[in-house]
């Protein structure tokens, strides 16, 4: 069997048993491949694009180019992509044999760097058209774009695709020139292991990380949600993972502009929906005790802070008031600066609140006293102080930017971390998953769109009272495709306006 190197490429035995591409990648030789060609289909696995890789050689083998492009049409392909170098007569002989779009790459050759291989895809006849890239690599991922864009006015989820892989290239560029250094030393090899680039080190409800080399960690944002501690629905909604991170590097950025510390290193060139963060030890909870645990990379410059902590301007919610009536005391006026006499309802404004919940706690997680907060952290109060100050700073930065693009933030959370030195730093990254947020019209740009709509299905009510009796949570109900598409355009403006 033909080895399948990526997820949407097709195979020969793939297309025996039915499947089609939309693209064919094909190219002179073997050696186009590695230098050259597999940049082409690395984007279009990004864009979920489905393509098939071919070897034809214009001088070599020019009975199977013959073959090829003539039946090009009858196999399904929309769009030819063809790399070449040196006299480079691939693109060409493809565009006189078929109808079908051509896009040439020129490959870069030894003998004088690829400019032979674009003069020759670029003169050709007026009746033979091949629209022609940029030498080498650059070339070979601007065919993919320009053949994303091809197929995109057909295809409404390609379409869709292509903009948010646009809008994360955008969110790549800085709105200031800032000096390229990191924020901290690289790790050394600590523990004498590590673990191979890939491994999973853990699966969370919507979010899978792995290695990303020595002290580093991958952050794949999924497209499922998770709602009242119960995750994650199998429902995959349109673009959410690509939107969250691409909202999560602005807001790393953002940090790093205001001189604050972060985990984030990097973007995944390789994935729209992935980022690169320092690997931090993490604290788990066992039977009530905190213990320390080595990171999965074997180094680190700094641990997790064993809790969630959240940010709140207003009364988000109608559980927020009940928590103020209720009777054990974690939550209070004079904790939150209210008055006794003043009637709190929901969207009302308050007083810049920060407090803490556990993490990874079950059956879900609790809202803690600072004493206990404190206490659970493994800080020094200086240090937790300082923590509560970096929350109050940060909060004070997303209000000022979501209130100059016409938006209102409710409250948001986060996960924080301490460096081995002692520093407070941004240990999490920040999409419309981890905060409340309105438009000027008053509508949700944010989950609560998934979860009141669960709420309408007694989803809540039945993971409430299976709860109460110690019982499995219930399967999320059927997402009907309005509510997917409500969900992912809510998740989309919250990106495109909070950050325009």
């Amino acid at each position: 069997m033909t080895e399948r190197r990526f997820k949407h490429e097709v195979t020969p035995e793939d297309r025996a048993n039915g499947r089609t591409a939309l693209v064919l990648v094909c190219m002179g030789s073997q050696s186009d491949w590695k230098s050259t060609m597999r940049a082409t289909c690395e984007i279009l696995d990004i864009l979920q694009i489905s393509f098939e890789t071919r070897i034809l050689s214009a001088h070599r083998t020019p009975d199977r180019l013959h073959d090829a492009s003539e039946k090009a049409a009858e196999d399904s392909y929309q769009v030819i992509i063809a790399g070449a170098g040196g006299a480079a007569h691939l693109p060409g002989m493809f565009a006189s044999k078929t109808m079908l779009p051509v896009i040439g790459v020129p490959v870069q050759s030894k003998a004088l760097s690829g400019i032979d291989s674009l003069l020759s895809i670029l003169q050709m006849p007026s009746s033979t058209p091949v629209a022609t890239m940029a030498i080498g690599q650059p070339g070979a991922k601007n065919a993919a774009l320009c053949a994303a864009s091809i197929l995109a006015l057909s295809h409404p989820d390609i379409a869709s695709r292509l903009h948010a892989y646009r809008m994360q290239l955008s969110a790549d560029v800085p709105q200031t020139p800032v000096d390229d250094r990191k924020e901290y030393p690289m790790p050394q090899l600590g523990h004498g292991r590590t673990e191979p680039i890939g491994t999973v080190v853990r699966t969370g409800s919507t979010t899978v990380v792995s290695v990303a080399g020595i002290g580093e960690l991958a952050f794949a944002r999924t497209g499922h949600l998770s709602a009242f501690d119960v995750g994650p629905c199998s429902h995959e909604f349109v673009d959410i993972g690509a939107l969250r991170t691409g909202f999560a590097v602005r807001f790393f950025k953002m940090l790093s502009q205001a001189g604050i510390m972060s985990h984030f290193l990097r973007r995944d060139e390789g994935s729209i929906n992935t980022f690169i963060g320092q690997a931090l030890r993490t604290m788990t909870l066992d039977e009530g005790d905190y213990f320390e645990i080595d990171s999965p990379t074997g180094a680190s410059t700094g641990r997790l802070i064993p809790l969630e902590w959240i940010a709140r301007t207003e009364v988000a919610t109608q559980g927020f008031i009940d928590r103020l009536a209720d009777s054990d005391g974690v939550l209070t006026r004079k904790r939150i600066s209210v008055r006794e006499d003043i009637e709190l309802k929901v969207g009302d404004s308050i007083p810049l609140f920060v407090e803490c919940t556990t993490k990874l706690e079950r059956p879900k997680d609790r809202y803690l006293s600072d004493k206990e907060a404190l206490a659970i952290s493994g800080l020094t109060e200086s240090q937790f102080g300082q923590a509560v100050q970096l929350m109050r700073h940060v909060a004070g930065l997303l209000v000022a930017q979501a209130s100059k693009n016409g938006l209102r933030l409710k409250d948001f959370k986060l996960e924080l971390g301490i460096t081995d030195d002692g520093r407070i730093i941004v240990a999490d990254g920040l999409s419309p998953d981890e905060l409340r947020m309105t438009n000027a019209e008053g509508h949700s740009l944010d989950k609560d769109n998934f979860r009141n709509w669960l709420k309408d299905q007694g989803f809540k009510a039945a993971v409430d009272a299976a709860r109460k009796e110690k019982k499995k949570p219930p399967a999320y109900p059927d997402i009907p495709p309005e509510v997917s598409a409500q969900v992912s355009a809510g998740y989309r403006q919250a990106v495109e306006q909070f950050w325009k």
